[in-house]
């Protein structure tokens, strides 16, 4: 006979299901990204800490729907114990990312104008332009009398917003006006401030998402020590009508 009532078994078993659907998703989520080549260390060991937190998540998951199908105690307990230390880490790095962001965003903006000079980023700086239409870091005279090709902007017709134009040498080599100059359109944005905000989001994206998911184990700690609750005293009450049962016959 169960010891717990259906309507508290399902919602438990919900929350491990949906925990098992979350850890595959983090999981692929980590293995596409390990497809991606990584030159930053940093963000290799990200990949193998979100691929671990995703295997976490889906064994986690099978335990809870084992510990509740079974109605087994020391199970449920093993959950709540690894569900613990999950939420303690994941309110650890929400909170400390939403303490130090204002400190990480100070920090780019005096790196930013610094950028250009390093010339291991130069690559990685016209692959940004390219990908998110903008040119050089405070301005397009970052780039002093070299004019890359991802400055340029094509779509002068279609939105002519978008670009801006500047004169240039016949040979199109200075940011200058001369006697024999020609036009260039490029594009009017720079990449500064689009590298800002994409920071920005991205340190207010994992905030939530860990803050999140420490609210979500928070849930699946409360179900596992109500359904614990419910199992102890349904026993509880059945030992004690089997004692009076006894006494009875006796």
């Amino acid at each position: 006979m169960a010891l717990v009532n259906n309507c508290q078994k399902r919602l438990l078993l919900g929350f491990n299901i949906l925990l098992g659907i979350v850890g595959v998703l983090v999981l692929l989520c980590a293995l596409l990204g390990g497809t991606v080549k990584q030159d930053d260390p940093n963000s290799s060991i990200g990949l193998v800490m979100i691929g671990v937190i995703g295997v976490v998540a889906v064994l986690l998951s099978l335990m809870g729907v084992y510990g509740v199908n079974k109605e087994n105690i020391c199970m449920l307990k093993t959950c709540i114990g690894i569900m613990a230390t999950g939420t303690v880490f994941f309110f650890y790095i929400g909170i400390n990312t939403a303490i130090s962001k204002a400190e990480v965003m100070e920090n780019l903006r005096e790196h930013l104008p610094r950028m250009m000079n390093e010339e291991n980023l130069r690559e990685d700086i016209m692959v940004l332009q390219a990908h998110r239409r903008c040119c050089g870091i405070v301005s397009y005279n970052d780039w002093g009398s070299e004019i890359p090709d991802t400055c340029k902007c094509p779509s002068f017709e279609l939105n002519p917003s978008q670009c801006t134009e500047v004169k240039t040498t016949e040979d199109r080599s200075k940011w200058e006006i001369s006697p024999v100059s020609d036009t260039v359109r490029i594009y009017r944005e720079a990449c500064g401030p689009l590298i800002l905000e994409t920071v920005d989001f991205t340190l207010k994206a994992t905030f939530g998402v860990f803050v999140g998911l420490g609210f979500f184990t928070l849930i699946g700690i409360v179900l596992s020590c109500l359904t614990i609750h419910q199992i102890k005293n349904t026993q509880s009450s059945r030992f004690q009508e089997t004692t009076c049962d006894n006494r009875f016959h006796l």
